[in-house]
Formats: C-alpha cells, sequence, structure tokens
C-alpha cells in the first residue's frame, strides 16, 4: 500500500515508486470499479493503466487474470 511507503524528498512521485515496486511483485492483482485509475498531472496514461504496463514491462513472469461484471451505468455523471 502506498499509504505505507517511508518519506521520500526526492523529486519522484508517488506514482513512480508505486510502478517500481509493481515491476518487482510476484503476484499483481488489479480489482476495478466503475473507471480505470485516475490522470497524474502532465501524464497521458491513468496511474492504473501505468501500473499495469510496469507489470508487463518488467520482464517477469506472471499470470494477468481479469474478471467482468455488467454493472450499471451510473447517471449521475
Amino acid at each position: 500500500m502506498w499509504e505505507k511507503f517511508p518519506p521520500d524528498m526526492s523529486e519522484v512521485s508517488i506514482q513512480k515508486r508505486i510502478n517500481e515496486k509493481v515491476a518487482t511483485c510476484d503476484f499483481f492483482l488489479l480489482i476495478l470499479n466503475k473507471r480505470y485509475g485516475s490522470l497524474e498531472q502532465g501524464e497521458p496514461l491513468s496511474n492504473t493503466e501505468r501500473e499495469v504496463n510496469a507489470m508487463i514491462e518488467s520482464e517477469r513472469k506472471f499470470i494477468f487474470l481479469t474478471y467482468c461484471k455488467a454493472v450499471k451505468e451510473d447517471k449521475k455523471s
């Protein structure tokens, strides 16, 4: 969990630190709800997509499982 990362006084963003950790994972479980992550300022891809890419690009062997469930459209937005 990113909340447990030690304080970092460098210019490295928290998302970049998360992506570095993701690239070393033995397991990667991705659970999505109604959106595919948020955008960090100045980044064209969502943080979630960047995490998935970090795992894929890590050259580690992994299994990627996807579970989908039909949900009703949220008409509040």
